[in-house]
């Protein structure tokens, strides 16, 4: 005699958004009770290294809000509702997954310089925000790896100029992107490579 006993409750727990994230994104996140039918329960919601906790009156809901850390990926969060004498003991949780951050480069691949004259690299990343930055550009050609410096005239665009250009010049040249907070961790780059030719 195969049967199955269902035993239903209006306590639970959830967490959303469910994910995934991209990190450097800002979430809010939210931990919530279905109807409590016992006053003086507490709620409480850990997440990405965040803490939150509250008796719950009118309130069915606790709130944080995050900037994504890819540092954070397969971390759990946790939403708890308790009542002291445990009656209700309730807890839900979700791993983090956290997607890398992506930014969508137009470069393009390849410049063509005249010996001599002046070349301006651009690169764009749009939609490129905090906490993610341009970084300096890197150079790699068969004799030597360098950082150069450009200008940033706005926070989606990077010019680097390479004046008087030479033979020296052709090579590889790297436009990057750094997670400002992480000391320049550079999280993604683009390259394009120039070539010189004579007049």
């Amino acid at each position: 005699m195969g049967g199955s006993i269902s035993i239903c409750t209006d306590n639970f727990t959830t967490i959303s958004p469910p994910g995934p994230y991209v990190d450097g994104e800002s979430i809010e996140f939210n931990c919530c009770i279905g109807k409590v039918d016992s006053p003086r329960t507490n709620l409480s919601f850990q997440c990405h290294g965040e803490y939150v906790s509250q008796q719950i009156d009118n309130v069915t809901c606790l709130y944080l809000i995050v900037t994504i850390d890819i540092d954070k990926h397969r971390t759990k969060c946790t939403c708890t509702a308790q009542t002291k004498d445990m009656s209700i003991d309730v807890t839900s949780e979700i791993q983090l997954v956290i997607n890398q951050y992506d930014p969508a480069f137009e470069l393009s691949p390849s410049y063509t310089a005249i010996f001599g004259n002046k070349t301006t690299l651009t690169c764009h990343a749009p939609g490129l925000q905090y906490p993610f930055a341009f970084g300096n550009w890197q150079f790699v050609n068969a004799k030597e790896e360098k950082m150069l410096i450009g200008s940033i005239p706005s926070n989606i665009t990077t010019v680097l100029i390479v004046s008087n250009s030479s033979y020296a010049d052709m090579g590889s040249y790297y436009c990057t992107v750094f997670d400002e907070r992480k000391n320049g961790v550079m999280v993604a780059n683009a390259s394009t490579e120039l070539q010189v030719k004579g007049t």
